[in-house]
């Protein structure tokens, strides 16, 4: 199978916090989306329903508690998704 090129709307992260791997693929939801919230929340949903570390969850769901504090803060920077 060959090499799909990334498109625009994705680039590289680099985090002084987390060491990816070469090349490993990450996805992130930015505070901008409109779906940030749901997403996080779902995420910590499956993590509970696979028996994750109770710490994981709650740290989950306070990330989308505090996406969705910025978002209600700055409802002119949530951008709506580009047809």
């Amino acid at each position: 199978m060959a090499k799909k090129e990334s498109n625009s709307r994705f680039g590289e992260i680099k985090s002084s916090k987390v060491k990816f791997s070469p090349g490993e693929p990450v996805f992130v939801v930015r505070g901008t989306d409109p779906f940030a919230t749901n997403t996080i929340i779902e995420y910590a949903r499956q993590c509970e329903r696979e028996g994750a570390a109770r710490e994981v969850v709650d740290d989950a769901f306070d990330h989308a508690m505090r996406v969705a504090e910025w978002q209600r803060q700055n409802p002119e920077l949530v951008t709506p998704l580009p047809e």
